[in-house]
């Protein structure tokens, strides 16, 4: 595992999600409390279309927003409140128009435990979001039928000596979603950054390696052979 810092570390980052090289989304909340505001540019960035959800700070305030696509047109966005004594709001949405519109789907408080890192749509219906702890043993969801029932999933085997996982969202490869990573913080009386690799879509993974990092905002896989990490100030690390 190569170690690089950039020449200057960020501190704040809007979510984002780059479909191609034409194609990105960013979303936000915005300042009156009222909009979840997705941009989305077709065109590298000459131009944005903006598309609003409104949600007026009442069901679901401004806490924390994910998206993912299957494709060029179907994707998924999950809105999650700020925590509130242990309990945090998880709202979602569906597009199939390449993110013009979104429709509430469902609504995932009392099925998804823990606090969402993030959500990704493999193929076939299938969704999986990843979560931090928060009084449960459940790291990883997963869904096989577009969101109507959810099952955790275990990536490796527990032993005594782990007290509990945080699970990072899995990353698959866009050219052969067979190839994938997840990242997940095992922690009892020290923390570990491991990397867990699948070749067959997620029916098998094994343990690639341990990361020398401290924390984790979201990883990469820049083709099937190089994989990008970067931690919460901005730091990369390249394997």
């Amino acid at each position: 595992m190569k170690f690089y810092i950039p020449q200057k570390a960020w501190r704040n980052f809007s979510p984002s999600k780059f479909w191609d090289e034409q194609t990105a989304y960013i979303s936000y909340f915005s300042s009156d409390n009222e909009h979840l505001v997705i941009e989305a540019t077709h065109d590298g960035g000459i131009t944005w279309r903006q598309t609003l959800l409104n949600y007026y700070n009442e069901t679901c305030d401004a806490g924390s927003v994910f998206l993912c696509f299957e494709d060029s047109a179907h994707g998924y966005l999950l809105h999650c409140s700020t925590p509130a004594a242990g309990q945090m709001r998880k709202m979602l949405y569906y597009t199939d128009n390449a993110g013009k519109t979104y429709i509430f789907l469902k609504d995932l408080t009392d099925i998804i435990a823990g606090y969402p890192q993030g959500i990704t749509a493999v193929k076939d219906s299938t969704i999986q979001i990843a979560v931090t702890y928060h009084g449960t043993d459940n790291y990883l969801y997963q869904s096989l039928d577009n969101a109507k029932t959810w099952e955790p999933v275990e990536i490796f085997p527990r032993s005594d000596n782990v007290g509990y996982v945080d699970g990072f969202v899995p990353v698959y490869s866009k050219n052969n979603p067979q190839n994938a990573m997840i990242l997940l913080k095992v922690v009892n009386e020290t923390a570990a950054y491991r990397l867990y690799i699948t070749t067959d879509g997620g029916e098998h993974w094994h343990f690639d390696s341990e990361v020398p990092c401290e924390s984790v905002r979201s990883s990469f896989l820049g083709d099937d052979q190089t994989i990008y990490i970067m931690d919460m100030e901005g730091n990369v690390y390249q394997k």
